[in-house]
């Protein structure tokens, strides 16, 4: 599994994720297949960099805290940053997930042919006993 990383950001989602989660030196906390499966599985880059610093929360609080003597080390402060950035990094992703279509006639119907979108959740005529579904004429409208 490949952990490789450009630096420069703005090259690919996945180089996007890694220096949003801070994971930009080698070895990673994760390879390039799990940003991608985390991409695919989140539906975006903000949303997949959020949950991987999730992860990267989860995965240090495995670790026990210790002390030796005087010297002890928590993790607390770490969880609750790691905590903490995943719900900004997860605002931004609400922030810019929202899409405002049918603007065009052109983009209306490719929308319209686009076989992999979900039906509407919200069309017109939904609140009449008459209407079956989302599929009726006039549907996303």
């Amino acid at each position: 599994m490949a952990d490789t990383y450009s630096g420069d950001p703005a090259s690919s989602d996945k180089d996007w994720v890694r220096f949003a989660v801070g994971d930009t030196s080698t070895p990673s906390q994760f390879s390039d297949e799990e940003i991608a499966a985390a991409i695919a599985h989140y539906g975006g880059k903000e949303a997949a960099a959020a949950g991987l610093l999730q992860m990267m929360a989860i995965r240090l609080a495995r670790e026990p805290d210790f002390k030796i003597g005087r010297f002890s080390e928590s993790r607390k402060s770490a969880i609750d940053a790691l905590n903490e950035k995943a719900k900004e990094v997860a605002a931004q992703a609400h922030a810019f997930g929202f899409y405002a279509g049918g603007i065009s006639v052109a983009d209306k119907a490719a929308r319209a042919a686009d076989s992999d979108r979900p039906p509407a959740k919200f069309f017109r005529g939904m609140m009449q006993p008459s209407t079956g579904s989302a599929n009726d004429e006039g549907a996303g409208e």
